[in-house]
This record gives C-alpha cells, sequence and structure tokens, in this order.
C-alpha cells in the first residue's frame, strides 16, 4: 500500500520540476539515440526514482509513451525530445525499463499521453490538438507502448487531452468515454 500519493513530473531533459542539486538527465530522444540506450534510460529511472524516495514523492509523471511522427523533425511535435522516438517497439522497450526501475525504487510510474500525443503541434495547454489520423494508424504505432505498460501492470495512465476524431468525434480523449472506458479499460 502507497498511501498517500505524491507526484511529481521529472522526465528527463526540459520537464524537469525538481532542480539542482537533484540529478539532470539529458531529454529521452537523446537517451535513446545514444550509444547504449538502454543503460542510459535504466540510469536515469534508478537515480531520479531513488532521489524522489529521498525527498518523499512515491509518483513520478513517467514514462513519456509518445510515439513521434518522425525523429528527422522532433521539432513538429508538441511532445518532441520528451519522446524516445518514432519507432513503436523502442518507445514500448525503453518505457518498460523506466517502469521497471521505478517500481523496483517504489515509485509509481504514470505512462502517458494516452493514446498517443506524438504526431500533434498544438500544445494542449493552450488549445485543443486535433488527431485526424484513421483507427489503424494510432492502433499499430501509437498504442504499442501503451499495450507493453498494460502487460507490467503500469499503474497509472494519463489521457492526452486531444481530439482523435476516429476514436471519438465529438470529446478529446481526457472526456470521451469512448477512449477512456472502451479504449483503454475494456480493450
Amino acid at each position: 500500500s502507497q498511501g498517500l500519493l505524491v507526484g511529481v513530473d521529472q522526465e528527463a531533459g526540459r520537464v524537469r520540476r525538481l532542480l539542482e542539486p537533484f540529478s539532470r538527465f539529458p531529454p529521452a530522444l537523446h537517451m535513446a539515440r545514444s550509444d547504449d540506450p538502454g543503460a542510459a534510460v535504466r540510469e536515469f529511472a534508478e537515480v531520479t526514482a531513488r532521489e524522489l524516495r529521498l525527498v518523499g514523492f512515491n509518483v513520478n509523471f513517467v514514462p513519456v509513451l509518445d510515439v513521434l511522427a518522425s525523429t528527422d523533425t522532433p521539432e513538429l511535435s508538441v511532445i518532441g525530445d520528451r519522446s524516445f522516438g518514432a519507432e513503436p517497439q523502442t518507445v514500448a522497450r525503453l518505457g518498460a525499463t523506466v517502469i521497471e526501475a521505478m517500481r523496483a525504487a517504489g515509485v509509481i510510474s504514470c505512462s502517458k499521453h494516452f493514446p498517443g500525443h506524438g504526431g500533434t503541434t498544438v500544445d494542449s495547454h493552450v488549445d485543443l490538438p486535433m488527431d485526424a489520423r484513421p483507427k489503424n494508424v494510432i492502433a499499430g504505432r501509437d498504442l504499442v507502448p501503451f499495450k507493453m505498460a498494460m502487460g507490467l501492470n503500469v499503474e497509472m495512465v494519463m489521457t492526452a487531452h486531444v481530439l482523435y476524431r476516429a476514436l471519438d468525434p465529438i470529446l478529446p480523449a481526457t472526456l470521451s468515454e469512448r477512449v477512456i472506458g472502451k479504449l483503454l479499460r475494456d480493450e
């Protein structure tokens, strides 16, 4: 039992709420492009989890499981270098490393941004992004890392505040029974 949940967004790169003296790591995309991506991501997750536990956090809003449309132009995605890349299997594998390392240190992971924010260019903090891709494209790319996370029994999932026309033509994922109830919970 975890008791009170105390969470933070301590990704790597530009999204880190706890600054020095906490360890600083390169963005996810840079770790994924390193000579040994698995080792780089494992080190990030293990060190970050240990530091979070030392100051009382037991939830970290990682991993980012969004699959980029292209790693050649990450700046075209609002997620950008926060993603492990454009290859669904790579994102899934490195995301699994984060989930397992966090869990081993007693930190709950929150996989995000379901069902996938990697192909959008609009920041959902500013306006409502829309994704017009067909369901089979979303299922074959974006959902792959989330299926992996479900297979690992990830404790939390954060939805994307994005309108996926093929999944629900009216409501964004954050408010959609079709996305949260049917797709995430049932499928």
